[in-house]
């Protein structure tokens, strides 16, 4: 992400994840109204979550306001994650220098994460710019599903429910 920050630094970003498929066509647009109507810095798009250990969590407050993210945990009472996300140039800011800080502080390429991990996410950088004090709201979408296309096993149920929907599978 921090490769494109002198083309983005000071515009609002949309971010999703290129394999994961998801329900809403006006997901972005709800994403970029709560942005606008608040002062808040990143707005993530939540959706209901089967497989917590595989999702970034999110821990709501008042308002929606993100209190946490937890990251891919093995149990949790949370119900959502988030899949897309807005964000301002104030996050695009605290990501590039976070991300130098990190460089400089480990001595080694700022895409790697912590010990347990083999890639610093972008789940992390919004843990640390939560804990930074940046703002973040949320919007949900409780009776909308996604489906992670990055596995074979999800591409092939995605295919399959799509067949189906279209009245072509069985």
């Amino acid at each position: 992400l921090d490769q494109a920050y002198s083309f983005v630094r000071h515009s609002v970003v949309m971010f999703g994840f290129p394999d994961i498929v998801f329900e809403g066509d006006d997901a972005f647009v709800k994403l970029l109204d709560r942005l606008d109507a608040t002062e808040a810095n990143v707005v993530l798009g939540l959706f209901p979550v089967k497989s917590p250990w595989t999702m970034d969590m999110v821990e709501l407050g008042n308002n929606d306001e993100v209190r946490s993210i937890v990251i891919k945990p093995p149990a949790t009472d949370l119900e959502y994650g988030w899949i897309i996300a807005v964000w301002t140039s104030v996050f695009t800011e605290f990501l590039h220098e976070h991300l130098l800080s990190l460089q400089r502080r480990l001595g080694q390429d700022s895409t790697t994460g912590p010990p347990d991990q083999s890639e610093l996410s972008v789940g992390h950088v919004f843990q640390a710019a939560l804990q930074d004090g940046l703002r973040f709201k949320a919007v949900r979408f409780p009776y909308q599903s996604f489906v992670d296309i990055g596995t074979p096993k999800n591409l092939e149920k995605a295919v399959y429910d799509l067949k189906f929907r279209m009245g072509l599978g069985t």
